[in-house]
């Protein structure tokens, strides 16, 4: 669609790149790269190429969670140090559950400018849960506040971890991965030789600022953040079994896109790794999630009521998702996918007019 190709405004053929997927009801509507995946020597992107989700990765942690939850292993309201017993050392986790943490309202905030100077050399999440048992202190008490933290999300990682006895990819294959065929989906980093190899092996896209190559980061071995790599084609598989169920139980499906509220009542417009907008945008409610990291940005966005979601992901840092998710919503609106009553809501008014016939006849 032309229209939706104009959302990738600024990206061209010999430049850095990115993916668009738009699928409505299971229906992909659209799917299509744009520019390069690596500059040099050039490389095309493709809909196979694995781009960086940034914080758009939080829903697999928070995916991830809520599997374990329906299987018995966990409570969303279970004190993290329950499962993590190191953190008693620590009496500011005394409070603290996973709910808090997956809402961004366990009082804490990052962490990451505080350890990085104390802890090895591109830490693991096991080398920075020593430090948070230690030396991490919170900003307020939980459930006061909204406030975002990506270190919690990473010790999200180091539970998951916990759990299954593994590591977090090995978790992100084990539950997500292998049963829905994502060949081309992992967690990790570029960082490293070893790694740099493994990303040209699997034809991972690199990142770039201003036209100059990113060359990673001391963070990029922790998990649960952000750290995950797809594609276009893995993101259609993914998106068919989060919404049919295949995934998570209805019951965790709807605790995750349903607002956190405060201790005082007020809503955070966040749910399990999702920002909940209510009549926001045009086209009415919807849940969404950008990501930023190391020259990758990316956007998530989901319109209940139509069954849409559109995936957006890019290599090249001053892409703008943000016009573009709103170029992208003109072209739906403008094509009728994001207009008129769902199917299932017609049904139900024409039940109801037929129940009305019934009575007058009556």
């Amino acid at each position: 669609m032309a229209a939706i190709d104009g959302g990738f405004h600024g990206i061209s053929s010999t430049g850095p790149g990115g993916f668009c997927v738009i699928i409505k009801e299971g229906r992909v509507i659209h799917k299509r790269a744009y520019g390069l995946a690596v500059l040099h020597p050039p490389r095309p992107a493709t809909v196979e190429t694995p781009f960086h989700l940034a914080s758009c990765g939080k829903q697999f942690t928070t995916t991830m969670i809520m599997m374990l939850k329906d299987r018995g292993m966990l409570r969303v309201d279970d004190p993290v140090a329950q499962h993590i017993p190191e953190l008693h050392a620590n009496r500011a986790f005394e409070h603290v559950t996973i709910r808090h943490l997956m809402t961004h309202t366990s009082g804490f905030e990052d962490a990451y400018n505080d350890f990085i100077d104390v802890v090895e050399d591109d830490p693991t999440n096991e080398q920075v849960l020593v430090w948070l048992a230690q030396h991490w202190r919170p900003a307020h008490p939980p459930n006061t506040k909204y406030s975002y933290c990506n270190t919690a999300y990473d010790l999200m990682g180091t539970l998951i971890c916990r759990l299954l006895g593994c590591s977090f990819n090995d978790a992100l294959q084990q539950l997500i991965c292998r049963p829905l065929g994502m060949t081309r989906t992992f967690s990790g980093g570029a960082g490293s030789e070893a790694d740099a190899a493994m990303f040209s092996s699997v034809g991972a896209a690199r990142s770039y600022t201003k036209g100059k190559l990113e060359e990673g980061s001391s963070y990029e071995q922790l998990n649960g953040s952000g750290s995950v790599y797809t594609t276009a084609d893995d993101l259609v598989l993914y998106d068919a079994a989060l919404w049919s169920g295949g995934l998570c139980s209805s019951e965790s499906l709807a605790e995750m896109f349903t607002p956190h509220l405060l201790a005082d009542g007020k809503s955070t417009e966040y749910g399990f790794g999702w920002n909940l907008c209510e009549g926001g945008n045009v086209a009415g409610n919807c849940i969404w999630h950008n990501g930023s990291w190391l020259g990758f940005v990316s956007n998530i966005c989901r319109w209940p009521k139509f069954g849409v979601t559109v995936f957006q992901v890019s290599n090249k840092a001053e892409f703008d998702v943000d016009a573009s998710i709103e170029r992208i919503e003109e072209a739906l609106l403008a094509s009728g996918e994001l207009a008129g009553e769902p199917e299932e809501e017609e049904e139900k008014e024409d039940e109801e007019e037929d129940e009305g016939e019934d009575e007058d006849d009556g």
